[in-house]
């Protein structure tokens, strides 16, 4: 064990350390501690939540018996059987009248109570509030429920009433409906279908103040899925979520884990007496491990006992090896270095102990020779740029100029050969790497006028300089080659006017050099990822250049490449304003 671990390194001992001897002891333990007090906590608040489940449904089924009882009585009642038969006379009338008064006046609850006929239509109807009108459409589907005896009484979904309001009918009103057959007493012949409605905030404030906890909401649903109540007032008009149904037959008190709106919860449901509906209760699942107090007070608890025990590993395989780091590197500071045998070790302290002295008597020797080899490397490069003139445009250009002068035999022949000579002149090195802008807009000045007299002046040139920066040294022919690659790769092919722009200004304590063209332009990100690879044929200028220009002034100069296809072309050089050029290798 002690050899495995000798063998990492330094961030990977810290991390095993930590792993064995912090975290994982304190997470098992913490987690079986909490875990075991929350886990009775967890079944403590349960039953709670089912015991006040149980009391409040006792209540709710006290007041649905009610209203069985009421409907029983007014069911069986002459004058109900004979306004359902419409045998109604003026005493009928008056007798129901009176029956359904006292009825609703004991049971507030109930709002309204309608006699239907089989097919559901009303002959019949009082209400505390006669401004309570139930809307056309809802009653014939329960009356033929009981028509058709599938069912004697029952309660139904919560649906609308309409209530009147300023001489409209416009606010709704939810209702829980129970609707019973009307009987004749001796023959027990079905007369007709009475329909009580009960206000379904009457039953939500049952029970919403009185459950356990926080619950996220609470409904009243019957034992075939309708909704007769709800906290949340937004499912009223629809079904149930289908996660939160209790299915078929289900039991008589129960508890289930749902997910819902991607939340883990627990729905608690009670059976209400001996009617067919059910309570239900939806509340935030608790988990295990919710209580970080216990876990903090156990962790702290065996802080003090494994400390010990990390402390000693940690001082073995960390402090000791950096405090022998330590004293070498004091020694190497002092120039005290002497030549002995260290221990070998396995992890990256080690070989730096053993390997400091012999590194430190290389340091001057590699510094020499790298140092010299940039040199060369500088130098060969900037000889092999210097030296580099495209054949194929000497030759097309004094074809250029012999065909001008056999076709008119005037000056301008003169004059194209004085720019030729001027440009060939500043182009060689004569021993110096370094020109003057000025000298080198010369030779772009030489160039462009031998490109305008060959292309009878189809290329337009534009060429401004800032003054401050005309004798600022820069090396040679760093200009050029972007002018000619212009050319050659963004106008040669180009259909139409064609024009090269050549900026050079200064900024702040910055000389900006800017080379566009309106050509026919390239991609981007090709050009840039072939500047990085080894054989850069096609962009061979772009890339030396941009190796000049690190090598002559390192961090200080930038070179920045922008192409559009179709659009054109656009090289950024950014340089230092010096008062004397000077390489960055001599500085």
């Amino acid at each position: 064990m002690r050899k495995r671990i000798s063998g990492l390194s330094v961030s990977q001992k810290t991390l095993v350390l930590l792993i064995l001897w912090i975290m994982l002891p304190l997470t098992v333990i913490g987690w079986f501690i909490t875990g075991w007090i929350n886990r009775g906590d967890i079944q403590a608040e349960q039953d709670i939540t089912m015991q006040r489940l149980y009391s409040i449904s006792e209540n709710i089924a006290g007041h649905m018996e009610t209203v069985r009882k009421v409907a029983n009585t007014l069911a069986m009642d002459e004058s109900i059987s004979d306004i359902a038969r419409k045998r109604e006379g003026s005493t009928q009338h008056y007798a129901a009248n009176q029956l359904m008064k006292a009825s609703l006046e004991y049971n507030e609850f109930i709002i309204k109570t309608q006699i239907l006929s089989e097919v559901g239509k009303v002959t019949w109807q009082y209400g505390i509030r006669q401004g309570y009108i139930f809307p056309e459409y809802g009653n014939e589907n329960y009356a033929e429920l009981v028509s058709r005896r599938e069912k004697t009484s029952f309660w139904s979904a919560a649906h609308p009433l309409l209530q009147l309001q300023k001489g409209k009918y416009e606010q709704e009103v939810w209702v829980a409906s129970f609707y019973s057959g009307i009987y004749e007493a001796k023959s027990m012949r079905m007369d007709g279908v009475l329909a009580l409605h009960v206000r379904e905030d009457f039953l939500c404030n049952i029970y919403k103040d009185f459950l356990y906890g926080e619950p996220v909401a609470a409904w009243l649903v019957s034992g075939e899925g309708q909704l007769l109540s709800a906290t949340e007032k937004s499912w009223l008009p629809k079904e149930i979520p289908k996660e939160l149904r209790l299915g078929k037959k289900p039991s008589k008190t129960g508890i289930k884990r749902v997910s819902f709106n991607r939340d883990k919860m627990e729905m608690f449901w009670q059976k209400c007496g001996d009617e067919d509906c059910y309570l239900v209760q939806l509340s935030m699942q608790r988990s295990l491990l919710g209580s970080f107090g216990v876990f903090v007070i156990a962790a702290m608890v065996l802080f003090a006992i494994i400390y010990a025990g990390y402390m000693y590993f940690y001082r073995i395989y960390v402090i000791h090896p950096l405090e022998s780091l330590t004293r070498q590197m004091e020694r190497a500071k002092n120039l005290e270095l002497q030549q002995e045998a260290l221990p070998a070790k396995g992890d990256e302290i080690g070989l730096l102990t053993t390997t400091f002295q012999s590194m430190l008597s290389r340091i001057d020797e590699l510094i020499a020779k790298v140092y010299v080899e940039k040199i060369k490397t500088q130098e060969a490069e900037q000889e092999a740029m210097l030296s580099q003139i495209n054949p194929h445009f000497l030759y097309n250009t004094l074809d250029s100029i012999r065909w001008n002068a056999l076709s008119h035999g005037d000056k301008e022949v003169g004059r194209q050969l004085e720019a030729l000579s001027v440009m060939l002149r500043n182009s060689l090195n004569f021993g110096e790497t370094e020109t003057t802008i000025k000298h080198e807009i010369q030779t772009i000045e030489n160039y462009c006028y031998l490109l305008q007299a060959r292309f009878r002046k189809e290329i337009e040139v534009d060429i401004q300089v800032d003054e401050l920066v005309a004798e600022q040294n820069i090396p040679k022919l760093l200009m050029q080659p972007l002018v000619e690659n212009a050319y050659r790769h963004g106008l040669e092919n180009k259909i139409g006017l064609k024009r090269i722009w050549i900026r050079v200004r200064k900024v702040k304590d910055k000389i900006v050099i800017c080379v566009a063209d309106n050509g026919v332009g390239c991609d981007k990100a090709l050009i840039l990822e072939q500047m990085e690879t080894q054989e850069a044929k096609v962009c061979f200028a772009l890339k030396n250049i941009r190796a000049r220009i690190s090598l002559c002034y390192g961090q200080a100069g930038s070179f920045h490449f922008s192409s559009r296809p179709g659009r054109g072309t656009v090289v950024k050089i950014i340089l230092p304003f010096e008062t004397d050029f000077t390489r960055t290798g001599e500085k």
